[in-house]
């Protein structure tokens, strides 16, 4: 019996770490994803004002300064702001996913915690009943003791 309540303290212990290091791990991914979802908005960011920019030059270069070039000017400038929304709309869909992914994982250990309190009182439980047990048998042992020396004397 306490081997078997050992074997089940250790198998439940085994698996609260491994949810626990499960969930640590998943943490550290979404907030990688995250980084790397605002480097990615960085750079096209810089990319589109480069763009824009050698577009102007060239713009420029071509055609001079005019009516024509302040028309094409505006058509790109909406096209860039447009992108950027675009871009920003799907930073923040990717950060709201990222939040709920980790209040995910917060709530998991959390409940990975309680597991722990709850095998911690299970085994100051069992170890009361234990130690309850033990001396159970340390009695029962004296009195069949006791009983063998007592028919011993009377035969």
């Amino acid at each position: 019996l306490v081997e078997a309540m050992a074997k089940q303290k250790d198998t439940w212990e085994a698996s609260i770490a491994q949810q626990k290091d499960m969930c640590e791990s998943n943490f550290e991914r979404a907030e990688a994803r995250v980084k790397e979802v605002e480097g990615a908005f960085e750079k096209a960011l810089e990319g589109m004002q480069e763009g824009l920019q050698a577009g102007l030059r060239e713009m420029r270069e071509k055609v001079g300064e005019g009516a024509e070039v302040q028309a094409h000017l505006e058509e790109l400038n909406q096209e860039f702001q447009q992108q950027v929304l675009d871009l920003t709309s799907s930073i923040s869909q990717d950060a709201e996913k990222a939040n709920k992914r980790s209040e995910q994982v917060a709530d998991a250990l959390s409940q990975v915690y309680a597991l722990e309190r709850q095998l911690s009182t299970k085994n100051e439980t069992l170890e009361g009943e234990l130690l309850r047990l033990a001396t159970d048998i340390d009695k029962a042992r004296r009195s069949t003791v006791e009983l063998a020396s007592a028919v011993e004397r009377m035969s």
